[in-house]
This record gives C-alpha cells, structure tokens and sequence, in this order.
C-alpha cells in the first residue's frame, strides 16, 4: 500500500514538474519574442504584413509599430526651370528620393518614384515632379 502512494505522489510530482516546465519554456519564448523587435523597421523586417495607412504600420503578435517618418525628408522640393535646364551635375552624392510626375508617369505599385544621386541628377529627369531628402522609401 506504501509503495502504491508513494508512486502516485512520484507521478504526479512528474506531472507538476513537467507543466511547470512547459509553462517556464512558454514564458521563455514569449519574452524572446517580444525582444525579436521594437519597431516597425525590426517588425516588417521579419515578414509580418504592413498597412497601407500613411505612416505605415506592422502588426504582430497583438502589437502595432507605426513607421516613424521624418518630417525633414517630407518636405517636397519642385524643381525649377534653372535646375532643369542645367547642363551637368556635380558629382556629389546626397541622395535624394525624385517623385514621379503622374501625368508622365503610370505607376502600379508605391512609390511612384525613384532614388537620384542628388537633386540636380532628380531634376535633369522630365519625369521627375518633384523630390525629397534621402533614399525613396520602400514599398
């Protein structure tokens, strides 16, 4: 009778150690994945999907990462006609984002626009409307 006690108290100390471990290795993982990323670069990087909303945002697991944008880069600079009309460019390289013009351009997908070595390289481009500071987003 002993030895039928004391086996049951071993098999459910078992099954108390096993649960607890389960529950350890869930809490585990979830941390870990929680520290996987912190924004939505990291976010939309590891695959999860993106909406279209403006700025951009990443959902995962239950959290939402919003694009952050920098209002700098934002700032639309159309280009003149003495910009236009330049002969040559200096070789400088400060990339700009040159957004096309849709009434010479049909695009299918975002963004509509393509990265220039400068805004001088942007202009001398007729379909170019205007352009940004920095690299084109990503679509």
């Amino acid at each position: 009778m002993k030895t039928k006690t004391i086996m049951i108290l071993i098999i459910i100390l078992a099954i108390i150690g096993i649960t607890l471990s389960f529950l350890l290795i869930k809490l585990f993982l979830l941390i870990k994945l929680q520290e996987k990323f912190s924004n939505f670069e990291e976010c939309a990087k590891t695959g999860y999907p993106i909406m279209e909303s403006y700025p951009r945002q990443c959902r995962a697991e239950g959290k939402t990462f919003v694009e952050e944008i920098d209002e700098v880069s934002n700032q639309q600079n159309f280009c003149t006609l003495d910009q236009r009309d330049a002969a040559a460019c200096i070789k400088i390289y400060q990339p700009v984002c040159g957004w096309n013009n849709p009434e010479k351009v049909q695009c299918i997908r975002y963004p509509c626009a393509q990265t220039y070595g400068s805004s001088c390289e942007a202009c001398m481009d007729d379909k170019v409307l205007y352009w940004t500071e920095s690299k084109c987003p990503t679509g």
